[in-house]
């Protein structure tokens, strides 16, 4: 038998991470893929936090494009094409992987409330992010340690 020597202080527990503060954070598409099942496609999202606090945590969006609720892909469509002019896209990605920009936007997070209860965190609105885009993979720091497109 292994021994393991693992320590649960100063973790969380997987699935009970509160929610995000509201408010605006500067975030990037990190993962996207389209889910399909009868009737409906939805593309969905993952966005990483890049701000110190919050760095590396997630929040996820869902862009309904074809449903049986015309306002639900309504919704979805302006939801994706608002992400996408923020990510610096003007017309509408042909591929999921495209959504996948390396470049930040700004979300503003709110809360939710689930009818269980349960608080969740929405992205309530996209907008452009000032800074240069982030390379995929990192890029060797300046003479003072900042990364190059931290200006």
């Amino acid at each position: 038998m292994v021994e393991i020597n693992v320590s649960f202080e100063g973790s969380t527990p997987w699935g009970q991470f509160e929610p995000l503060p509201e408010g605006w954070y500067r975030a990037i598409a990190r993962e996207s893929e389209l889910s399909a099942s009868t009737g409906k496609q939805i593309i969905k999202v993952r966005f990483e936090i890049l701000e110190a606090e919050f760095k590396n945590r997630s929040v996820y969006e869902n862009y309904i494009i074809q449903h049986a609720s015309d306002k639900a892909v309504k919704i979805g469509i302006a939801k994706l094409q608002a992400y996408c002019l923020a990510a610096g896209m003007q017309s509408a990605p042909k591929r999921t992987e495209h959504l996948i920009r390396n470049r930040p936007v700004m979300l503003r997070i709110t809360l939710d409330k689930a009818d269980d209860g349960k608080i969740w965190n929405r992205i309530a609105e996209y907008k452009p992010c000032e800074e240069a885009a982030i390379p995929s993979v990192a890029a060797p720091a300046s003479d003072d340690g900042r990364a190059p497109w931290e200006g």
